[in-house]
């Protein structure tokens, strides 16, 4: 358990001692970080210390992905040995979980490019997905039907239906968002009134729901 208690605050002009006496408790590791209550003002806290705050708070609701490194994928970067262990993500992106604080050897933080070894535990969790509000933008929609409960849009290639990702904004859902008053809320903020979708390449029609009785009816 971590309790954080102050803030982390610039000391300009202090010495390297007055600013250590301003900490209650000098943490050498990231282990020591995990089990200690944090008391005071912490303005030298070490980007170890932070990514280690950062894994043990999101570890609290994800399960970890865990590896031990064999002696064949010895010598590899790590990130390099994440992307050949884990296709279904970009190596840009596990650099980013990497530098993150979201992926750990031996239970410490380390660079992407560090070698790993034979033996060599590795940790790695998802850090929940950010929560996307769209935004309402003047894009022009091809509406074939609209009444109180439902409009029919002909979706264009090159149009993604809902934000995500790798895509905020620009969206079908924006153009909803623009157009309409009101749209069902049981596909939650990110996709408002979508029932079905097409892909980002895929033109047809895409029927939307108004209501929430008309999203249950579809």
């Amino acid at each position: 358990m971590v309790v954080v208690v102050g803030f982390v605050v610039p000391c300009a002009g202090k010495t390297s001692r007055q600013r250590s006496s301003l900490a209650t408790i000098r943490l050498k590791s990231d282990s020591q970080l995990r089990d200690s209550f944090i008391l005071g003002l912490f303005p030298a806290l070490t980007l170890a210390h932070t990514r280690a705050l950062i894994y043990f708070e999101t570890l609290k609701n994800s399960t970890p992905i865990e590896f031990v490194v064999s002696e064949n994928d010895a010598k590899l970067r790590l990130d390099q040995f994440l992307a050949k262990r884990l296709p279904q993500y970009s190596r840009s992106r596990l650099q980013q979980l990497i530098r993150g604080g979201f992926v750990r050897l031996n239970e410490q933080t380390i660079r992407p490019r560090h070698i790993v070894r034979g033996g060599d535990k590795i940790d790695l969790i998802e850090p929940p997905p950010e929560k996307i509000e769209p935004r309402p933008e003047p894009i022009p929609l091809d509406v074939l039907f609209e009444d109180d409960d439902l409009i029919v849009i002909n979706k264009p290639p090159g149009l993604t239906v809902h934000p995500g990702a790798g895509q905020r904004e620009h969206t079908l859902v924006n153009a909803l968002l623009s157009h309409c008053t009101a749209l069902s809320g049981i596909g939650g903020k990110e996709r408002p009134g979508i029932v079905h979708r097409l892909d980002k390449e895929t033109s047809g029609c895409l029927v939307v729901a108004k209501n929430d009785l008309a999203h249950r009816e579809l």
